[in-house]
C-alpha cells in the first residue's frame, strides 16, 4: 500500500502588515542627501551635527494615523503617499539630469513636489492651530446643523435622534482635534490645487550647485519665493498659485529644481552667492532639522541663527481676514495673503520680504466651503480617499509639454 506523507504548511496571509514607522520626508529622497551608507548629517539649533542613518530621521510612530467615527485610517494615508515616491524615484533621473519630461511624467513629478509640502510636520504644526479656530467658529452642534445632518442621513433611510446626533457629533469634533485629522482630512483638494500650480509655471530648470559647494535640503523641503522684479527683493512664502511665485525644491547636494514664469538664468551652475541664498532660504522655510551630505560648522551656524524663520499664518502664507458683513460661511478671501513685511537675512545681504497675495494653503482645501462639506461628510462617516491613482489625470484641461528648460544662452 502507498504511503503518503501531509506536509503542514502555514496559512499564509493576504493582508499586509500595518506600516508604524512613518518618514515625513520621504526617506527616498533623504537618501540623495545621503552617503553610500544611507547616513546624512542631522543639524538642530543648539547642537552639533549627527550623523543618522536616513532611517530613523525625520520619522514618527503612526504619524499620518487617525481614528475618528470609529474608524481608522489604518495606512490609507501612508498607502496613498508611497504611491507618489514609487511614481516619483522613477522619473527622479530623469529630472536630476535636467532632461524632459513626458505630460504623465510632469504630472508624476508636480503631484509629489506637492505631496511633500503638505505632508510635512511645518504645514501640520503650524496650520493646524488655524483649522482648530475654524471648526470651533462653525458650531456644528446648533439645532440648525444637527437638523441638517439628521435630513442627510433620512436621504439614506437612517433615523438618528437628535439629542443622540448631537452627543455623536461632539465626539466627533473632539476626536477632530488630532493634529494628523487637520493635516490629512482634506488633502487631496489641496493636493491637486498645488499640483496644477507647479504645471502652470511656465519654465522648469535644473540648477547647479556652485563649485565646490553644495545644497542642504530640511524637514520642510518644498518653498515658495515670489520673484518681484530684477531688481526686486525675492520675498518667500507666497501662495502656489500666485502667477510671480518660484517653487524651489532641493534635489540632491548638487541639484535643485526651480519652476516659475518670466524667469531666466545666465548659467545652470549657480553663483557662489546664490547657492548661498538658496541654502539660507532652505533653513529659514524649515521646521526642526536640516539635513545634508557632509558636517559643515557654516551651515550649523546658520541653523542656529536662522531656523524656521518663518511661520505659515504668521508672517508667510497669511489668510486674508473675512471683509465686514462677509457671511461666516463664506470666506471668499481666505484664499488671498495679506502682505506682511518681515525684515531678514538672505545670504550675504539684508533683504525686505513680505508674502504676496496668492492661494493660502489650508490643509482641507482652498475654500471654506470646501473645508466645510469636507468636515460635515467625516462627521456623517464618509471620509474617504481616493485608491485608484497616484496622481490626477487632469481632465478638461491641456498643459503644453515643458522641457527641464536650459539657460537662455
Amino acid at each position: 500500500m502507498a504511503r503518503f506523507r501531509t506536509v503542514i504548511r502555514p496559512v499564509t496571509s493576504t493582508a499586509r502588515p500595518l506600516v508604524r514607522n512613518s518618514h515625513i520626508v520621504p526617506r527616498f529622497y533623504l537618501n540623495k542627501f545621503a552617503d553610500t551608507s544611507k547616513f546624512v548629517f542631522l543639524y538642530v539649533p543648539g547642537r552639533d551635527p549627527q550623523r543618522r542613518s536616513t532611517k530613523s530621521v525625520s520619522s514618527e510612530e503612526d504619524y499620518f494615523e487617525y481614528t475618528v467615527n470609529s474608524e481608522a485610517t489604518a495606512n490609507r494615508y501612508e498607502n496613498w503617499f508611497q504611491r507618489f515616491e514609487t511614481d516619483a524615484a522613477a522619473v527622479y533621473p530623469t529630472i536630476h539630469a535636467g532632461q524632459p519630461l513626458t505630460g504623465e511624467h510632469e504630472i508624476v513629478w508636480s503631484s509629489f513636489v506637492a505631496t511633500s509640502f503638505l505632508r510635512s510636520r511645518k504645514v501640520r504644526e503650524q496650520f493646524g492651530p488655524a483649522l482648530t479656530r475654524m471648526m470651533d467658529a462653525e458650531n456644528y452642534d446648533s439645532e440648525e446643523q444637527i437638523r441638517e445632518m439628521q435630513c442627510e442621513l433620512l436621504r439614506q433611510g437612517i433615523f438618528v435622534d437628535s439629542e443622540d446626533m448631537r452627543a455623536k457629533v461632539r465626539q466627533t469634533l473632539e476626536e477632530m482635534r488630532a493634529p494628523a485629522f487637520g493635516q490629512l482630512a482634506g488633502i487631496e483638494d489641496s493636493a491637486k490645487m498645488i499640483t496644477k500650480n507647479i504645471l502652470e509655471k511656465e519654465r522648469w530648470f535644473i540648477l547647479e550647485a556652485a563649485p565646490g559647494c553644495e545644497f542642504v535640503t530640511s524637514d520642510c523641503p518644498v518653498q515658495t519665493w515670489a520673484l518681484n522684479g530684477p531688481q526686486a527683493p525675492i520675498t518667500m512664502g507666497s501662495g502656489f498659485g500666485h502667477q510671480n511665485t518660484a517653487i524651489v525644491f532641493p534635489l540632491s547636494p548638487r541639484m535643485l529644481f526651480f519652476a516659475g514664469n518670466g524667469v531666466r538664468w545666465s548659467s545652470k551652475v549657480l553663483s557662489l552667492e546664490d547657492t548661498v541664498r538658496v541654502n539660507t532660504a532652505t533653513v529659514q522655510f524649515a521646521h526642526r532639522a536640516v539635513y545634508s551630505l557632509g558636517r559643515s560648522a557654516e551651515i550649523q551656524a546658520l541653523v542656529d541663527r536662522e531656523l524656521n524663520k518663518y511661520t505659515f499664518g504668521e508672517n508667510c502664507f497669511i489668510p486674508k481676514k473675512p471683509q465686514a458683513g462677509c457671511p461666516r460661511s463664506r470666506f471668499r478671501d481666505l484664499g488671498k495673503h495679506e502682505p506682511q513685511p518681515t525684515s531678514v537675512i538672505l545670504g550675504p545681504s539684508a533683504v525686505t520680504m513680505c508674502s504676496e497675495p496668492g492661494h493660502w494653503l489650508v490643509s482641507c482645501g482652498s475654500s471654506r466651503a470646501g473645508w466645510r462639506q469636507t468636515t460635515a461628510r467625516v462627521i456623517l462617516n464618509r471620509l474617504s480617499i481616493s485608491q485608484s491613482s497616484a496622481h490626477w489625470r487632469l481632465k478638461g484641461e491641456t498643459y503644453e509639454q515643458r522641457k527641464c528648460a536650459a539657460p537662455a544662452p
